[in-house]
């Protein structure tokens, strides 16, 4: 195929990719979540005035509270961008949407690269494109997805390399490493891993020693601000121990935490973990995912890309002495490591690094499959494949149901795949039968992804609005305006607390969300007029002040009903429940 063919290809893939991720970007995630806050915030600050919340000019890290340090990238990705556009909910995720349009070019050169077939690679970015663990993590104003980006361009300077075997092709893949090592937290064990990875790799590509030299000096070079950063930083160290809980630092120095970390119930905790990241159950159904990074509706990815992987997984185990299958595979199986070290069940957005290798191994499966690899292969398999993908999409419904959860997205291609199989294999003669069954799960991935993408702009909105701090948008965006209506009155914050009295975690947060909003609207001289109250503190608000508060405030609702405080306002969530309340004193 032609160059230009080739080209209005990727760049039809890469237009159509990016109307299903630009599409509704400020109202789905439907709310600010708190980190997208803290890094915005941050950045409108370098952005306009060359330091941090902080202080800090022009910081390597910016510390958002005491135990928290962002990595460049994310930060001044956005700083970037609101140096031309305006601090809203849509602007601060352009940056995220446009590197998940850059991973999904990257995939389709990448495989182009290895393979040469366009088809190919075509299929392989749009897999990529339509996995749902990719869109979801795509469209937050967050660093979760940075390392996606830096493991393809690495993926792809080494696919390069063995096609030229030139010296530059291995230091610009240490250098893509070297600056990934910033974009994420876990790409502080990550990227290193890679790198050792690669140098596995390249004695039997008969590298000259020099080759290897050169790629460490430059991922060492590429290192040392962040040496220089922590050593002028001492306190990095304990607070990020704190941050994650890797162990208790109050109590235990480094090698003391090391040991309790490597004793047989740490190992033991963190082998767990690790084994749930490979869960079926996880990574083709959603299940134990936090809302706010997965519908509980559908995996991480398709459930074609189950049967894909699988026979990736046998054809580069097959074909094994092939180094990059080495890197793939190892990549894969290495990709949550990062991810357990902190005692979180489940947390997929600190191992996205399975979703580039995963699609490899999935496309590799696809030309292994459509090359008819498994001749021999009898219409009883095929069958009996069917009636176990048909009987686990009926049981998978059932207990969706059984259990309120709804009908699952995922269950009618499931359904119709399995059905499918099972007509493939009567009606077709065995020749055909693969690249057919290829081609019908190539085609009902757009099909599942449709009933994912209905469910993601519909109720998954409702069900994730707390999770990602509720209508704080519009409480705010209610008090600014009433701030301008009113004769200067001061803003001031009860403690969001239930009828027990129990106090709401967004309490902590009030302060950011407030700042967010003050930036969006260009109204940061309201900043210094909203003060925080104690529950007990309400009937000392100065006369003429605005009060938020939510609607279950014993306090409030008492104050309010002795004629201390007027209600003005309620502000509805998604569900078309109140929670916030904002009175005036």
């Amino acid at each position: 195929m032609s160059r230009l063919a080739t080209t209005v290809i990727l760049a039809l893939l890469l237009a159509a990719s990016a109307v299903l991720y630009f599409y509704r970007l400020d109202s789905a995630p439907p709310h600010t979540q708190i980190d997208e806050a803290m890094i915005a915030i941050n950045a409108h600050a370098i952005a306009t005035t060359g330091r941090d919340i902080g202080g800090a000019f022009l910081p390597l890290y910016t510390q958002t509270d005491k135990q928290s340090w962002y990595q460049p990238v994310v930060i001044y990705t956005r700083v970037l961008t609101f140096m031309v556009l305006p601090l809203n909910e849509w602007s601060m995720r352009v940056p995220t949407v446009l590197l998940a349009l850059t991973n999904i070019a990257l995939m389709f050169l990448l495989i182009l690269r290895l393979y040469g077939n366009v088809p190919l690679a075509t299929a392989a970015g749009a897999m990529l494109a339509l996995t749902p663990g990719h869109f979801i993590h795509g469209r937050y104003g967050l660093d979760y997805l940075y390392p996606v980006t830096f493991i393809l361009g690495w993926l792809l300077c080494l696919a390069a390399y063995r096609e030229h075997k030139r010296e530059r092709q291995l230091w610009m893949a240490a250098g893509v490493l070297g600056l990934g090592f910033y974009c994420y937290i876990s790409s502080i064990v990550l990227m290193p891993l890679y790198l050792a990875l690669m140098l596995v790799m390249l004695p039997e590509q008969h590298a000259l020693r020099r080759r290897v030299v050169g790629s460490v000096a430059t991922f060492a070079a590429l290192l040392l601000p962040f040496l220089i950063w922590v050593i002028s930083h001492p306190e990095a160290y304990g607070a990020t121990v704190s941050k994650y809980g890797l162990y208790d630092n109050s109590q235990l120095n480094a090698a003391q935490g090391l040991r309790s970390s490597l004793s047989f119930l740490g190992v033991s905790q963190r082998l767990s973990q690790y084994w749930n990241y490979f869960d079926p159950s996880l990574l083709f159904f959603g299940s134990g995912i936090k809302v706010q990074f997965s519908t509980s509706l559908v995996g991480v990815f398709l459930l074609p890309v189950a049967v894909f992987m699988v026979a990736g997984l046998y054809a580069a185990l097959k074909h094994r002495d092939e180094p990059f299958n080495r890197i793939v595979l190892l990549g894969f199986v290495t990709a949550p490591l990062a991810a357990v070290i902190p005692t979180e069940e489940n947390a997929i957005f600190r191992a996205l690094g399975l979703l580039p290798f995963g699609i490899i191994i999935a496309t590799i499966g696809v030309r292994f499959l459509w090359g008819q690899a498994f001749n021999g292969l009898s219409s009883l398999a095929i069958k009996a494949g069917g009636w176990v993908a048909a009987s686990a999409g009926i049981a998978y419904g059932t207990w969706s149901l059984t259990t309120g959860r709804g009908l699952p997205a995922s269950m009618v291609p499931l359904l119709a795949a399995g059905i499918g199989a099972v007509a493939l294999a009567k009606f077709t003669t065995r020749s055909t039968q693969l690249r057919a069954m290829v081609i019908v799960l190539l085609a009902a991935m757009p099909v599942q992804f449709g009933g994912f993408w209905t469910d993601y702009f519909g109720d998954y909105r409702v069900r994730s609005a707390f999770w990602l701090g509720g209508n704080l948008r519009g409480a705010m965006e209610e008090l600014i305006d009433r701030a301008d209506a009113e004769a200067r009155p001061d803003i001031y914050f009860a403690a969001l607390a239930s009828t027990s009295g129990q106090l709401d975690w967004r309490n902590d947060f009030i302060e950011t969300y407030w700042r967010f909003y003050l930036a969006k609207h260009d109204r940061l001289d309201l900043e210094p007029r909203g003060h925080l109250l104690g529950s007990t503190a309400i009937d000392s608000v100065p006369r003429g002040s605005l009060v938020l508060a939510n609607v279950e405030n014993g306090a409030a609702t008492a104050l309010a009903a002795r004629g201390g405080l007027t209600r003005v306002t309620t502000i509805d969530e998604l569900d078309g429940r109140a929670y916030f309340v904002i009175y005036q004193r």
